[in-house]
């Protein structure tokens, strides 16, 4: 997930700044390539924290530093937004170029925040215009084959009603086109799971967060941090118990060893429960 942030540095080695690398796609679709052939990776992510969700909702970026810090919006309400120039159409030609390039080799994938984080970094946004903006992005992005989209909510949970509704139509519309809806949020509470769980995607719980399972809790699937809190086990009703390592790569690779202890750890302990 830091491969745009690498592609900036890596352009910078070149004299071009983050700004001029992330706006060119056939600079920035080589860096990534090339990236995701090193380093062997499974997904290359065209947009992860460059703040691309932010500028289509009319924000002004200062790219003084990387990543860009947000200003308050150029565009009101009601105007519709598009992705058909500057940097957002940029970035959604890195994505065909990937797909069609990358074949099998690797997933082209983005990041984006929920439509709660979205309107708390953006003023003048609500949550409900923010829905709005993300699922023009997610289409588009969607469209432009992209097979993985992660929808990120910041250091606050949102209220679980609004935020059900609000989400929906965005991971219906990953699923629509037949790619890999991923939540991630900021702890790893079995209620915030369970509705990601509900929309149909994979919650992921990301390197920090603590995961606490209630007795009712009935994941078809979860992504956790490694190692495995090992009371994630006391239920038999996840199918799907993988990390976000695998499903991300934010951490390296060094990781398996300790991911496959965690493993064989819940598998005793299951066994040990059916013996009693």
């Amino acid at each position: 997930m830091l491969a745009p942030r690498a592609s900036a540095i890596a352009g910078e080695l070149e004299g071009l700044t983050p700004l001029e690398v992330l706006t060119n796609p056939t600079k920035l679709a080589k860096l990534l390539g090339e990236l995701v052939r090193g380093a062997a990776l499974d997904v290359a992510w065209v947009e992860s924290g460059s703040r691309l969700a932010h500028e289509v909702a009319g924000c002004e970026l200062d790219w003084s530093a990387f990543p860009p810090v947000v200003r308050p919006r150029l565009r009101s309400s009601g105007v519709m937004p598009s992705l058909a120039v500057g940097r957002p159409a940029a970035v959604l030609e890195v994505a065909r170029r990937l797909r069609a390039t990358l074949g099998e080799a690797a997933l082209v994938g983005i990041v984006v925040p929920g439509p709660s984080e979205l309107a708390s970094e953006c003023v003048g946004l609500d949550p409900e215009d923010a829905a709005e903006i993300l699922l023009v992005v997610v289409r588009a992005f969607c469209e432009a084959g992209t097979e993985v989209v992660m929808l990120t909510q910041g250091v606050v949970a949102p209220e679980v009603p609004d935020y059900t509704e609000l989400m929906r139509p965005l991971v219906s519309t990953v699923r629509f086109f037949r790619a890999l809806p991923l939540v991630s949020g900021p702890s790893g509470e079995a209620d915030w799971c369970e509705l990601a769980n509900a929309l149909g995607a994979i919650p992921c719980v990301l390197p920090g967060a603590v995961w606490s399972a209630t007795g009712n809790s009935e994941l078809h699937a979860l992504a956790l941090p490694v190692p495995i809190p090992a009371h994630i086990a006391s239920k038999n009703s996840c199918v799907l118990v993988t990390t976000e390592v695998e499903l991300t790569g934010i951490q390296p690779v060094s990781v398996v060893g300790e991911l496959q202890r965690a493993i064989r750890k819940l598998d005793r302990g299951r066994a040990e429960r059916k013996r009693s």
